[in-house]
């Protein structure tokens, strides 16, 4: 349905509005809209990655973006809360280390890009492995970077100087992720229309 709607309105060549707003309705037909569409998002965001990734890819690209987490971490008593931490989690398990004990930028660079673009042993429950998704998607790289992020975020609530290297490799692995496989692949703006009100 939502291909056919999407479909129909290049081969009339319609003009950017109604490209942009058939697109818009579409999603909102099979229940996407409210998840993805951003107030002020370029406009021209639905050309770029069609032309980029094809119709197909583009509406996969879209359900699969998200919001890059944020390592900053209100005043607090140095607990979680947010995440149920397990004995020893993927990461952990497959060699990534972070501070003055942990691996080089290089080594843990490379442990990035494995876990990001191969498949994962099972560590934990099946349930849980599920989350971390298929290698090179969406769902695998927003469990990294959740989990790298929570990590720095939980650190910081601890207001421990000790921490402050670890912290810094975290942010830094974070920033390296997002450049690397994040942007321009899973931060599609949404595209926005005001011809006419969404019914």
């Amino acid at each position: 349905m939502l291909l056919s709607a999407f479909g129909s309105r290049i081969r009339k060549r319609a003009s950017f509005s109604d490209f942009a707003e058939g697109y818009v309705r579409a999603l909102d037909d099979v229940g996407l809209l409210a998840q993805y569409r951003e107030p002020g998002a370029d406009p021209f965001a639905v050309i770029r990655n069609v032309a980029e990734f094809g119709v197909d890819g583009a509406i996969a690209k879209q359900t699969e973006s998200f919001e890059w987490p944020t390592t900053a971490a209100p005043n607090g008593l140095g607990q979680v809360g947010e995440v149920s931490w397990p004995e020893v989690g993927l990461l952990t398990h497959v060699g990534y280390a972070v501070g003055r004990a942990g691996k080089a930028e290089r080594a843990r660079r490379g442990i990035l890009d494995h876990v990001y673009q191969q498949s994962v042993p099972q560590v934990i429950s099946v349930a849980h492995m599920r989350e971390w998704g298929s290698p090179r998607s969406g769902p695998r790289l927003k469990k990294m970077a959740n989990c790298i992020a929570a990590f720095a975020r939980h650190a910081k609530r601890r207001d421990d100087g000790a921490l402050a290297t670890a912290i810094s490799d975290w942010e830094a692995d974070l920033s390296y992720l997002k450049l690397s496989y994040y942007d321009g692949q899973y931060d599609f703006s949404w595209p926005h229309t005001s011809v006419h009100p969404l019914a």
